[in-house]
């Protein structure tokens, strides 16, 4: 068993012990994990990609009242085909990720689309996916490396 399964097996085990008071191992176990990831983890993904070496990110604070308008209409948009294609609810998915029938791939929403296309029912989906255009990703703007609203 290496070092990090040891770690998390501590954990687990400390974990499903403090349901009966006893929680001292988990700060043990938690110290164990964190110093085996960082000796293995570091943060280069950023580095290089740029001049500044910022990885062509930029920071920008979120304000208190974050969403706008355009939001809530993409996730009017993916709620209307999710209920085209009976794949249920999709609040959460539309609250942890931009995109969402761009980027789920393997999620039952994706899925049920593509098998939805796949098997000739793009007639009843053409005019969703339409009007859903602007809040889904542009493959053109990809390619050319264009800014996405994120």
């Amino acid at each position: 068993m290496t070092e990090l399964q040891e770690g998390v097996a501590a954990f687990r085990n400390a974990y499903l012990q403090a349901g009966a008071g006893a929680s001292h191992g988990m700060d043990r176990a938690k110290s164990q994990i964190e110093g085996t990831l960082r000796r293995i983890m570091v943060r280069t993904e950023r580095l290089a990609s740029s001049s500044d070496r910022n990885g062509m990110l930029r920071e920008e604070p979120l304000g208190q009242n974050s969403l706008v308008a355009r939001d809530f209409r993409a996730f009017r948009h993916l709620d209307r085909i999710a209920q085209q294609i009976d794949a249920g609810d999709q609040v959460e998915f539309w609250k942890s990720t931009s995109y969402p029938l761009n980027l789920m791939e393997g999620y039952k929403v994706k899925q049920l689309l593509k098998s939805a296309l796949e098997d000739g029912d793009g007639a009843s989906l053409e005019p969703l996916l339409t009007e859903a255009r602007d809040h889904l990703l542009s493959w053109r703007d990809l390619q050319r490396y264009a800014r996405i609203d994120p």
